[in-house]
């Protein structure tokens, strides 16, 4: 996200782009805050007494006034030395050493024009290029989910309701174990954090069931890696684990989700959207957390908490660590 808010702050972006960037980072502290630490190193590098943003179209008007300059015509031909003015080589093409000062001032200016619509340019370009490995991540995990619903009538992997297994990023390990996952880095969207832990690795289910404390809250968050997974929904008391039904409206998986601000974007791809995995297995990247047409916030369930579901169709991605029901003590 750093490369979209430095996009941001250069005024690099296109009016809409730079509109939709300007409400999230309003709606969000961590993205507002970075904002401001960049401008802040912008302005100290270059030396700006006060805060100011770049106009929209900057890059743009720039390259359109290098053009004007070039399209004056060709570099003057030789000139005479007269009056103390550089003699330039026959071929009408300047040595460096008679760049006047108006030269360098258009040399600096195309380079500054390369500058602001080259590098947002590769910066949304390796954007999508990591949305779009993220995606394949997500179709493969999707093909090995959908082999352990084979295996066991229908079922996918679930989470269990109480103890050390209870978290929805146990599906990992679930698949790993059943012999489904041989990359582990599959569990790894290359736009989230976890992605610079070149040394991940999944815990087993043994080490989960042995470990306490922060110790075990530790390798809860860890073991879903940069991905939410569904956690079920309430029947008669009871929670049903997710089972494939095949369904292109229902998602199981997406990029993992903020536990304590359901409501918001995973911030996986900087807050801008998030993969989904459905249960036909197609993948689909939406802009917010909100499954259209109906509305229906897939992070939280029809109550408004990231629990499981109040009923079969009530979709419901917990956070890595998230059990599918809250603690006894804290329960309704």
């Amino acid at each position: 996200m750093r490369e979209e808010v430095l996009d941001y702050v250069i005024g690099g972006l296109d009016e809409s782009e730079h509109a939709d960037l300007s409400r999230r980072i309003e709606a969000d502290p961590e993205l507002k805050a970075e904002a401001d630490r960049l401008g802040r190193r912008i302005r100290e590098r270059l030396r700006l007494p006060h805060e100011h943003q770049p106009p929209l179209g900057l890059a743009a008007r720039t390259c359109e006034m290098v053009f004007a300059r070039l399209d004056q015509g060709p570099w003057p031909a030789a000139a005479e030395k007269d009056g103390g003015l550089s003699v330039y080589p026959r071929s009408g093409r300047r040595d460096f050493r008679d760049w006047t000062f108006s030269d360098t001032l258009i040399a600096g200016t195309v380079l500054l024009a390369a500058a602001l619509l080259f590098f947002p340019a590769i910066s949304q370009s390796r954007y999508h290029a990591r949305l779009a490995e993220c995606q394949n991540h997500l179709r493969e995990l999707g093909v090995a989910l959908t082999n352990f619903a084979d295996l066991n009538n229908g079922a996918f992997p679930e989470a269990a309701t109480e103890g050390n297994l209870a978290a929805a990023g146990v599906y990992a390990p679930i698949l790993r174990e059943n012999a489904l996952l041989l990359n582990e880095r599959l569990v790894i969207c290359p736009a989230s954090p976890q992605a610079e832990e070149e040394d991940f690795v999944l815990p087993t289910r043994a080490e989960l069931e042995a470990a306490k404390g922060p110790e075990l809250v530790r390798l809860q968050r860890k073991m879903g890696g940069s991905y939410g997974y569904s956690l079920g929904y309430r029947l008669g008391g009871q929670v049903v684990g997710p089972r494939n039904r095949a369904r292109p409206h229902f998602a199981i998986m997406s990029d993992m989700p903020r536990d304590r601000e359901i409501g918001s974007n995973s911030l996986n791809h900087g807050g801008r959207g998030q993969n989904l995995l459905f249960e036909d297995g197609h993948v689909r990247y939406l802009s917010e957390c909100r499954l259209p047409p109906t509305g229906d916030l897939f992070f939280a369930n029809d109550a408004g908490r990231m629990e499981a579901g109040l009923h079969p169709d009530d979709a419901v991605i917990g956070a890595s660590h998230v059990p599918p029901l809250p603690p006894k003590s804290t329960q309704p």
